[in-house]
């Protein structure tokens, strides 16, 4: 038998406040702006702003932020005193400040400036008074009453103030303490002591005294107030509230207090609401009077601990404004506001030390006993709030006797049909509330001696039964009535729930069981047929979309409708067995679906991570709410959801319980007017000023002007909304900018960067709370002045500058046209010159390259007739050699005719290599050493290191010594002395830097007048005194434009009949020189062949192609050197001619030669070209060529080396070298074709030198290879296949392989023979026709031919 315990019931606190008219306000305060916390005066302006009055200044507030204006000593624009008593606006929209000490001052809304009134009429000064109460009139006047000083009026029409005293008979009191005006126009004066005077339409004075047993000094009239019936209503300082009766001029007492002294018999302040409710302030708060029924009055007192009570005992002003929101300005608590709408959605939340509030801000589950009475649990416990009295209950768990801790975290709540409530109670089990019971039974599952936790509950369509989910442990059927637990094996099991946390159960109209688990899916469980089926997330179309199931829930029309942990919200089809999902792609403000619940009209609301959401099940749409709009916050929790019989809900979440009625919850159609507030330069707020883009305050100002450089600006906006809960939204244009409308949220502030100067329009709109639009937006004109440099007058400027720009150009161009002509004369003669020059080098350059054609037929005969003839009488063999010598010179002047040539077309480019320069110039002088000994001159080389590595090019210096050298011997008489010396130049660190040549000779000297031109070209010295010896004038030119070119410098010192000393500067370190010019020390690679005059040669050479001699073929323009090439050739080659490019190609193919030799320069193809071709075509690529050339440059010889030359050789040249060279280039090709018959597996790419010869080889070997057991493939097929002639394929294979055609095919047919051999696959006669042999016997004599062995031979040696 289960024990019955009583758990608690500790009520905390169990409070009634018995006054009905319990007000909610929401402070402002000095931490929100207000500049000090006694307001004494609210009002409100008619673009609806609101003012208070201060003792620190006159605060200014638009709903968010307070602008405060002060007294400012050193600013005369300034407020006049910052005690701030009383405000009013004109007709023109100024506003009227009354101060303590400080006179009357008037904000002109336009400037934003303060003027003060400092003389009335007769110079009366009237700028120290203390204002009382200032009113504007509809005849254009403001009227200022003042303490002891009487009345005020300032005439708006003409500008005058006057002043009325009780002197002037039309008034009976100075010191005026309250004032106001009705609604017929009257003026009404209140004053010590009751004295009460009225001023008529007229201005005529009425005075009136209230009278009474009680003081006299308490009947201070501190207020003044028109009843509805137009009466007066009269505050006192003490004496409560009086009516004055207009028509009967009497007094009557409302309101007093005989058993209090002051409080609230002190009447401050009195307004009317648009309900017609009366406030009424007072020194003890506030009494509301309800249509003018005082016997029924309701009494607000301040109630300093709570955020919604009032926030001081002592009230000093009220104020209604346009949206009928009650201010009330406090004596030192601020500013206190009693909003007409309220939140769309109650609040409840807990309060630190006040038990008239929830346990705790986390409210995990709801569950309503009837319309007013609301079970809250929290993780602290469980509240009855009872919504009619305002009354909270509290029940805590007994710690003692649970036994546990933590066991107050309420899991769910549930009543069920007979009114009783189940509570789960995390950590303790379930426990049960008796319908009217006043304790707690609990209940326990047997697997635990506190229980299991349980985690969700639903209603079973069974009496007295409920479903239970638990955590980790399936489902249980609960029944009270026997009080037993029930499992439901189907389900609690693994694979299904067991281990797996429930989160809702619901039981649909079918009595079927659904079950969410938490990351399992859903289970629906039929308890008649027992059958579970399973939904679950998948990759199909159509599945659950999210697999921790928060809440499900069936609908009024039947449909389930199923809340995911980041699926959003799915709807069963259960036709299909499919879901449909909505998520934030839909409207969702989030995918965590925590609460569902039905309101009247088919809608679901749904609680979220981010707040709720409405969802009309009809149009198929959301319409979501957040903390905004009055939300406990953006989370709610799951079982935090209950709906009472009226159709309030009720949501929890982690802070509080909001409570609605969603019929209630009607957007209104209201819209908040907008204004702009400020701008704001840089991000700094702009006041108006001369330096400032305000001319008067922005909100009466149409248009605002920008300077170019004040390109960085905002404008601030606000919609005048004043409510609880602001949820204004924005949007603004700026028109010539943007394209459209930019809806920025809550942001009031526009940025604009670097406009581009132009006329904008700014436009801004803003919604209400409901998000309905005012259509009607604030608009200001922008304008973006220009830079100084783009207005009109700079403009206008340019305008004139480029007036004066023109005449100047034209003055320019005249003066121009003037010189052109002596320019053009000019430069026609430097045209002239160039043409010239051009013509002297062209003509120096060809004349020297037609010279070495005969220079070459004069040497190389010359050399090889010596060589031939040794024993030559010795007068003929001087006289050769005098030829030989000047032919030798005449060569060598050509050669620097030459250099002079390049160095003038900059063609000329140094190549520097690092060498021994010590070693190189010793060489080069004891190359003089025969001369020297002929001459008996002494010639000496002095020099102090022995080695010296440098950088320097070797061709230069060679030119430059040699030069040097020469004409120290031409002009040093005999038994002369000549030295050569050197010395290196360090750096500071040491490193070689340059080496400094010296040549001296003793010779006859030089005039020091010829020392400066010396080394200018072809300049000769024609004097008496100098030695008659010929020369060209070009050597000493040519040295020092090599000297420069090496970037060094050269340079002569010289004394007439003592000698001469030329000495060079030269640099030789790496750094001195272009990266470019550096070489590595290089063997020359190709030869090259002058340019010799062209003669015909015919077409048809007849020549012995099957002849032993080899061909070769001269391709040569010149006919006597192809004439003496061909006398040098012809003992021991067959010679082919040709004087032309064109017709050497044809010869090429023709006869296909065994080695050609081309001149470089010839007509129709240069030998460049014509090397070029021979190695591209497959029927002439294997022939080597040979280049003869008068160009000795590297350049020349990497070009002719680029198009496959095979040798190159320079003229004049020698004919023993070029008949060894020929026959060395034929020796290795004869070794190559060896190589091929002896070798039986060679690769063409072994016997070939280049890529053409050895496809042209591949090709003809598989040629056969593929043909090789047929015999009748023979020669001509071979040559079909191939596409060459008899003739071009025979000179190509026997150039390639020493072999005839026949003599190939049957080489290859031989060699697979042998391969075959090595096998030992196959007998000699089937190898014999596998190679395409129909006679074995044949093949056999063949093969022993060839290898010396018969095939069986052959086979045992393998």
């Amino acid at each position: 038998m289960k024990v019955r315990s009583l758990l608690i019931i500790l009520i905390i606190l169990q409070y009634v406040h018995t006054t009905t008219g319990q007000l909610r306000f929401n402070r402002i305060g000095t931490q929100h702006g207000l500049s000090q916390s006694t307001a004494f005066n609210i009002f409100q302006d008619s673009k609806g702003f609101l003012w208070f009055a201060t003792s620190d200044g006159l605060n200014k507030y638009d709903g968010y932020s307070f602008t405060v204006y002060r007294h400012d000593f050193d600013d005369p624009n300034s407020i006049s005193s910052s005690n701030i008593s009383c405000i009013t606006e004109d007709p023109d929209g100024n506003l009227w400040i009354g101060t303590i000490n400080g006179g009357v001052n008037k904000l002109d809304v336009a400037s934003g400036k303060f003027i003060r009134f400092k003389q009335a009429k007769y110079q009366s000064n009237i700028s120290d008074r203390s204002i009382s109460g200032i009113v504007a009139t509809k005849d254009r006047k403001i009227w200022a009453a003042t303490y002891g000083y009487g009345l005020l009026c300032f005439n708006l029409e003409d500008n005058t103030i006057a002043w009325r005293l009780t002197e002037s008979r039309q008034l009976n009191a100075n010191d005026i303490t309250r004032f106001y005006k009705d609604k017929r126009g009257n003026l009404w004066l209140g004053g010590h002591y009751g004295v009460m005077t009225m001023l008529d339409a007229q201005r005529k004075a009425h005075t009136f005294r209230l009278e009474n047993e009680l003081p006299p000094q308490k009947n201070q009239i501190n207020c003044l107030f028109e009843d509805l019936n137009g009466d007066l209503l009269v505050g006192t300082r003490g004496n409560g509230l009086y009516k004055f009766d207009i028509r009967t001029k009497q007094f009557t007492r409302l309101l007093y207090n005989p058993y209090v002294t002051d409080k609230e018999n002190i009447i401050t302040s009195m307004v009317r609401d648009k309900e017609g409710t009366l406030w009424i302030g007072t020194d003890n708060g506030a009494i509301l009077v309800k249509s003018s029924d005082f016997a029924n009055i309701s009494r607000v007192q301040a109630n300093l601990d709570s955020d919604t009570g009032l926030s001081s005992f002592s009230i000093m002003s009220l104020c209604v404004d346009r949206d009928n929101n009650i201010w009330i300005g406090t004596w030192e608590g601020g500013v206190n506001v009693h909003y007409s709408r309220h939140s769309k959605f109650a609040l409840y939340r807990h309060k630190s030390n006040s038990p008239q509030s929830l346990l705790s801000n986390r409210v995990t589950s709801i569950s309503c006993e009837t319309n007013d009475r609301i079970w809250v649990g929290s993780n602290s416990g469980l509240t009855l709030l009872d919504r009619a009295n305002n009354q909270f209950t509290h029940y805590i768990n007994d710690q003692e006797s649970a036994k546990i801790q933590n066991n107050n975290d309420i899991v769910f709540l549930q009543h069920d049909r007979d009114g009783d409530m189940f509570v789960g109670v995390w950590g303790v089990g379930l426990r049960l509330l008796k319908k009217g019971s006043g304790g707690f039974e609990n209940f326990t599952y047997s697997r635990g001696k506190y229980g299991m936790n349980m985690t969700a509950i639903a209603l079973s369509r069974y009496p007295n039964k409920v479903w239970l989910g638990t955590q980790g442990s399936g489902v249980l059927l609960f029944d009270k009535q026997a009080k037993t637990f029930t499992p439901i094996p189907e389900l609690n099991k693994v694979g299904r729930l067991l281990g797996v946390n429930v989160n809702s159960l619901m039981e649909d109209f079918l009595g079927n069981l659904w079950v969410g688990s938490n990351n399992n899916g859903i289970f629906a469980y039929n308890p008649r047929t027992r059958r579970v089926t399973h939904y679950q997330q998948t990759d199909a179309e159509g599945s659950l979309r999210g697999s921790a199931v928060l809440r499900i829930f069936q609908d009024s029309r039947k449909r389930i409708w199923v809340g995911t942990n980041g699926g959003g919200l799915n709807l069963f089809y259960p036709n299909t067995r499919t879901f449909k999902s909505l998520t934030v792609k839909d409207g969702l403000p989030n995918n965590a679906v925590k609460g569902i619940m039905e309101d009247g009209h088919q809608n679901l609301w749904l609680a979220t991570n981010e707040g709720l959401a409405v969802f009309d099940t009809k149009k198929w749409k959301f319409k979501n709410f957040a903390e905004s709009d009055g939300l406990q916050g953006k989370e709610f929790l799951i079982n935090a959801y209950a709906k009472n019989q009226k159709g309030d809900m009720f949501f929890g979440g982690t802070g509080g319980l909001n409570v609605f009625n969603p019929d209630s919850l009607k957007g209104s159609n209201e819209v908040p007017h907008i204004y702009l507030t400020g701008v704001k330069l840089f991000n700094k707020p702009v006041s108006i000023g001369e330096d400032s883009p305000l001319e008067q305050d922005i909100s009466v100002t149409k248009e605002i002007v920008f300077k170019s450089s004040q390109n960085v600006f905002a404008i601030d906006y606000v919609a005048l909304d004043f409510q609880q809960l602001k949820n204004n939204q924005y949007a603004y244009i700026m028109e010539g900018f943007d394209q459209d409308w930019n809806y920025v949220g809550k942001q009031r502030t526009a940025s604009y960067t670097n406009l581009n100067p132009g006329t904008y329009t700014f436009k801004v709109k803003a919604t209400n709370n409901d998000g309905v639009w005012n259509e009607k937006p604030a608009e200001i004109q922008v304008v973006v002045l220009p830079p100084w440099y783009r207005t009109w007058w700079a403009f206008f400027l340019y305008a004139m500058m480029l007036v004066a720009g023109l005449v100047f150009l034209r003055r320019m161009i005249e003066m121009r046209e003037r010189f052109k002509s002596d320019l053009r004369l000019k430069e026609k003669e430097k045209e002239q010159i160039r043409e010239l020059d051009k013509l002297k080098t062209n003509f120096f350059t060809n004349i020297s390259h037609e010279f070495r054609t005969p220079l070459t037929l004069i040497i190389s005969p010359l050399e090889r007739f010596f060589a031939e003839n040794p024993d030559l009488p010795e007068k003929q063999k001087s006289q050769f050699k005098l030829i030989h010598r000047n032919a030798k010179q005449l060569l060598k002047l050509i050669n620097q005719l030459l250099d002079l040539s390049k160095l003038e077309a900059g063609k000329f480019t140094p190549e520097i290599s690092q060498s021994d320069i010590v070693e190189f110039l010793e060489k080069l002088t004891s190359s003089f050493k025969n001369l020297a000994e002929q001459k008996q001159i002494d010639l000496s080389f002095v020099t102090e290191p022995k080695q010296l590595m440098a950088f320097y090019d070797a061709d230069i210096l060679e030119k430059v010594v040699t030069n040097l050298l020469s004409n120290a011997f031409k002009y040093t008489p005999e038994k002369g002395k000549i030295e050569v010396s050197l010395e290196p130049i360090y750096q500071l660190e040491g490193q070689l830097d340059k080496v400094q040549i010296l040549v001296k000779d003793t010779g006859s000297g030089i005039a020091p007048q010829h020392i400066s031109n010396i080394f200018n070209r072809f300049y000769q010295i024609q004097e008496s005194t100098q030695p008659q010896i010929v020369g060209t004038g070009v050597g000493l030119a040519l040295c020092k434009e090599l000297i420069l070119l090496h970037r060094g410098d050269i340079s002569v010192a010289s004394i007439p009949q003592e000698g001469s000393t030329f000495k060079v500067i030269l640099p030789v370190s790496a750094n001195s020189f272009e990266r470019s010019w550096i070489k590595e020390t290089t063997k020359e690679i190709g030869i090259e062949t002058p340019t010799i005059l062209k003669k015909a040669v015919s077409k048809n050479d007849k020549v012995n192609v099957n002849a032993e001699k080899p061909i070769v073929l001269i391709a040569e323009d010149n006919e006597e050197l192809r004439e003496y090439i061909k006398e040098v050739l012809s003992e021991n080659f067959e010679v082919l001619e040709a004087d032309n490019g064109k017709l050497a190609w044809e010869k090429a193919l023709n006869f296909i030669p065994d080695l050609i030799i081309s001149d470089w320069m010839m007509p129709e193809l240069t030998g460049v070209e014509f090397c070029g071709l021979v190695k591209e075509n497959v029927k002439t690529s294997h022939i080597p060529v040979i280049i003869l050339t008068s160009k000795s440059n590297n350049e020349s010889k990497i070009v002719g080396w680029e198009v496959g030359a095979d040798d190159y050789i320079t003229k004049p040249f020698n004919a023993n070298l070029l008949e060894v060279r020929v026959k060395n280039l034929l020796e290795i090709r004869r070794k190559l074709r060896e190589r091929f018959t002896q070798e039986v597996e060679i690769q063409p790419k072994e016997i070939t030198l280049n890529t053409a010869d050895e496809h042209f080889l591949e090709r003809a070997i598989r040629t056969v290879e593929e043909n090789i057991d047929n015999p009748a493939f023979d020669i001509q097929q071979l040559e079909s296949e191939l596409k060459m002639s008899n003739m071009q394929l025979y000179r190509k294979l026997k150039s390639l392989t020493n072999l005839s055609g026949n003599e190939f095919i049957r080489n290859i047919r031989l060699k697979r023979a042998v391969q075959l051999l090595e096998t030992e696959s196959y007998t000699v006669s089937e190898i014999a026709y596998k190679v395409g042999f129909n006679d074995p016997s044949y093949f056999t004599r063949i093969f022993k031919k060839e290898y010396g062995k018969s095939p069986s031979e052959m086979r045992d040696k393998v």
